[in-house]
């Protein structure tokens, strides 16, 4: 240690460890390093630690790069976070709130993490959260000091208590009550508590005075501090607070997904006062101003403001607008409902919207123009002479020539400053009088769901994008707008010329929530932009406009990407992948670009991921040499990925490289990928996902490795996984018996959920079965599925099917919208895409068929649904049932 490492300065120390910070000789990093002050049996707890965040890795908790003990005792070599803890900067006062839902959702995503992994940190407070300093001065967070943490214990299990900070600790923390998830909760919704009012929610000058404030509510409560907040926000704040554990929420993945719920009415926002608009004023030139043409400042509301909008657009004709009119098919439009035994397949018949003649917004052109005329002085200039000069004699006919040519010119100067002053007249005129139709024209727009624009709509919209006060509305508006290919013709124009402005961000996601893939050569340079924003605009909308022609391009962009991008440009081309037509050919496209980026370790890095989340048989011909490589730091790379793989096929691969593994880590993750998933869709039932988990455990060395195996198992849901637990409750070591009975619970929960299908007879499978996306925007609501605004998220059904042989799949679903999008369906490693279908309400259910489905063997299966494309501020559809039978 001494030979490597080089102390630089004591960060922190107390009874029981010390921090501080290092040069890292051998890695040429800083390092933090934390030792335990004890000896023997008292370094478990940190030891514990070290290999379950090791494993861990998550990037909102802090990185171990290495553990062990020496001499000296325990220690944990960590990553060095350049930051300040939240208890220094609530030390500033409150957070604004941008900062305090970026804080929520990073915290939350963190604890979920470790919780999964079998840690509840037990001592979260302001001071182990700590706030990464960044480039781009993003509010990030990191959590640190898992020293108090441990494995969740057993129910009844004895366990230490009063550890932690006493201004933060749950109640049941005072005692010997069960501590879980639940704790770390409490502890959080006091930081939350402290970070919007900048102060503690339960104070006291005594530690006794604090533990007794703590059976209570807050002193004070949060509505009573900041009044702005909503109601549902502060009751999310009272139950994650809860001095009962069975009021809090039961995991951070629930906590998370109501705040989501909440995200965008965390504040009660007082109404807008509305200017009156200043009255049109003409001011006239003084005689003795020259007259001369001036130019007009821009408003201060607009200050980009684009050639297209600085043109009076009164002065664009009504008759500009397109009379071409798009033809609007929809494939599954005009499918028909299903009667009571019979289903109708969307390609049967098919139903053309009717034309619709586009609204046109034009200024008023009926109220007469105001005059305008020359100034007149009240008094004619006198001439005045010199009388020391006297000017020599002209001839007559000359000086009448002169008098005439003179006349000619003053009239032409004076029609000429007519002219002038009256097409500033105009202009102005219409600029204050044109206003309040263009107000009018864009308030039916954005009040409209339907709302069809023309040219010129477009053109209002987008200076109404201009103002602060109305741009929000104006980008839902012109990412709703219909009317054609014109309107994306119009805003690539404006973003060709407005990419350097904030107007020109806010269109780059326009054009990626209208899906215009014309937009691609337009929105691709901009994923090299200086500024951050931007370039996390430009690759999400690439995301949803890259088709297969422009997927070789998009590849080529990852070379010259920025590394603080991964996860957009990972997320862009799994999306371009996923949505194209011909799917084997767009990721052979990516195995080619794989090959040949040898030279580019990081690009190299960042299409492997793609593809693993992608999937495809070549794929998975990649991982199993990845996962087998000599290099632990590439094995480690790769299997880390798999967890993130669409379907269960890598788990036959993991089964057979797990015996041969020695690394610990590598086993570890091997282990936490086979338990992501056994949960997905496959061609495996769930009787062949148990005998590979079985296999799993039976190759455990450790009690660690074997309760991340229970977790595998668990989550198989089959008549083996029932005969397992029971034996497994009898037989099990006693330090694995209270986690058995906990897993045999679970098991019998879930297999009620599993819906049988008869072999002669329909099997209907209801929304109320749906296993959820934990962190997603689903709702079950009167037993249909609602909110799916969400393309990450997913509803998941077992079934059991009695044979192999071909099952027909409908579903039962309403859409009162005619903007409708597109889902997969899956089932025994099959997809079907398919598109919503619009019906005459949001409660008008119809079925429909999806398609038939090719099962090898008999057994239980995961149906799962997941939206692919989900219309712009709309949601994708109602879901009330599916209906399977066997053909």
């Amino acid at each position: 240690m001494n030979d490597r490492f080089q102390i630089i300065s004591t960060l922190a120390s107390n009874s029981n460890s010390t921090l501080q910070q290092a040069w890292d000789k051998l890695k040429n990093r800083d390092v933090a390093i934390k030792r335990l002050n004890v000896q023997g049996a008292q370094t478990e707890p940190l030891l514990y630690e070290a290999r379950a965040l090791y494993a861990l890795r998550h990037p909102g908790i802090v990185t171990i790069h290495e553990y062990g003990a020496d001499e000296q005792g325990a220690f944990l070599i960590t990553e060095f976070i350049k930051g300040e803890t939240l208890d220094h900067r609530l030390a500033r006062g409150p957070l604004p709130l941008a900062d305090f839902k970026a804080l929520v959702v990073q915290t939350l995503e963190a604890l979920d993490a470790a919780h999964t992994a079998g840690l509840i940190h037990r001592d979260l407070k302001p001071e182990n959260i700590m706030l990464p300093w960044n480039s781009e001065g993003r509010f990030q967070v990191k959590l640190i000091d898992f020293g108090l943490s441990q494995a969740v214990p057993p129910e009844g299990a004895a366990q230490a208590s009063m550890e932690g900070s006493v201004h933060f600790m749950a109640p049941e923390q005072f005692g010997s009550g069960h501590v879980d998830a639940r704790t770390d909760l409490y502890a959080f919704g006091c930081v939350c508590y402290q970070a919007l009012t900048g102060q503690l929610p339960f104070p006291g000058d005594e530690k006794i005075q604090v533990i007794t404030a703590h059976l209570y509510p807050p002193r004070v409560p949060l509505a009573e501090l900041r009044p702005d907040l909503s109601d549902g926000f502060c009751q999310w704040m009272d139950q994650l607070m809860s001095v009962q554990p069975l009021g809090r929420p039961a995991s951070a993945a629930q906590a998370l997904s109501y705040f989501h719920r909440l995200a965008n009415h965390l504040q009660v926002k007082a109404a807008g006062v509305i200017e009156p608009e200043p009255a049109a004023v003409m001011i006239l030139e003084e005689e003795e101003m020259p007259a001369a043409v001036v130019e007009e400042e821009p408003e201060e509301e607009a200050p980009f403001l684009s050639p297209s909008i600085t043109q009076p657009l009164a002065d664009v004709p009504a008759a500009t607008a397109s009379s071409t009119q798009p033809l609007v098919a929809d494939a599954a439009a005009t499918t028909q409902p299903l009667e009571e035994e019979t289903f109708l397949r969307p390609s049967q018949t098919q139903l053309l919207e009717g034309e619709e003649e586009p609204l046109l917004a034009t200024a008023s052109t009926t109220q007469p123009i105001p005059a305008v005329s020359a100034p007149q002085s009240e008094d004619p200039p006198t001439q005045r002479r010199n009388p020391q000069i006297q000017a020599p004699a002209q001839p007559a006919a000359s000086s009448r020539k002169s008098r005439k040519a003179g006349l000619s010119m003053g009239l032409i100067l004076t029609a000429f400053v007519l002219v002038i002053l009256g097409q500033l007249g105009l202009a102005s005129y219409f600029k204050f009088a044109g206003r309040e139709d263009r107000q009018h024209r864009f308030e039916e727009l954005s009040n409209d769901a339907e709302a069809h624009g023309s040219d010129l709509d477009v053109r209002v919209l987008l200076e109404f994008l201009e103002n602060p006060a109305t741009q929000d509305k104006a980008v839902k508006t012109l990412a709703r707008l219909r009317g054609g290919a014109y309107i994306d013709a119009q805003l690539r124009d404006y973003l060709d010329r407005a990419k350097g402005t904030s107007f020109g961000l806010k269109v780059v996601q326009i054009l990626g929530q209208r899906r215009d893939t014309l937009a691609f050569d337009i929105v691709a340079p901009l994923t090299t932009d200086a500024r951050g924003e931007v370039r996390k605009a430009a690759w999400n909308t690439l995301a949803r406009i890259t088709t297969a022609a422009n997927l070789p391009k998009a590849v080529a962009l990852i070379r010259n990407g920025n590394g603080r991008d991964r996860e957009d440009i990972e997320k862009a081309l799994v999306s371009a992948v996923e949505s194209a037509a011909d799917r084997p050919a767009a990721t052979g496209e990516l195995l080619k670009a794989y090959r040949g980026a040898a030279d580019h370790a990081e690009s190299r890095a960042t299409l492997f991921n793609i593809l693993a989340r992608v999937g495809g048989e070549g794929t998975l011909d990649l991982v199993k040499e990845a996962i087998a490589d000599p290099s632990e730091k590439l094995r480690m790379a790769a299997i880390v990925v798999l967890a993130d793989y669409p379907s269960h096929e890598p788990l036959a691969a993991i089964t057979a490289r797990f015996p041969e593994e020695k690394e610990d880590s590598c086993r570890t993750y091997l282990l936490l990928a086979a338990r992501e998933l056994v949960s997905k869709p496959g061609p495996s039932s769930q009787q062949a996902l148990f005998l590979h988990a079985q296999s799993l455990y039976n190759h455990c060395k450790d009690t660690e490795e074997k309760l991340h195996a229970l977790n595998v198992i668990s989550r198989t849901i089959s008549p083996s996984t029932a005969d397992f637990f029971e034996d497994f409750a009898k037989n099990s070591d006693l330090d694995l018996r209270g986690e058995a009975r906990d897993l045999a619970i679970t098991f019998r929960n879930k297999l009620t959920q599993v819906v049988p299908v008869p072999a002669a007879e329909k099997a209907t499978v209801p929304a109320a079965k749906a296993d959820l996306r934990a962190d997603g925007t689903l709702m079950l609501e009167n037993g249909t599925l609602t909110q799916w605004t969400n393309e990450d998220d997913w509803a998941s059904w077992l079934v059991e099917l009695p044979s192999n042989g071909q099952y027909e799949v409908a579903i039962y679903q309403a859409h009162g919208s005619s903007q409708t999008g597109t889902y997969e369906v899956l089932m025994a490693g099959q997809t079907v895409l398919t598109a919503v279908v619009q019906t005459a309400s949001d409660k008008d259910f119809k079925g429909f068929v999806v398609g038939n489905f090719d099962v090898q063997q008999p057994g239980i299966y995961r149906l799962r649904v997941r939206p692919k494309t989900i219309p712009a501020e709309d949601s994708l559809l109602q879901l009330q049932k599916l209906v399977i039978k066997r053909l």
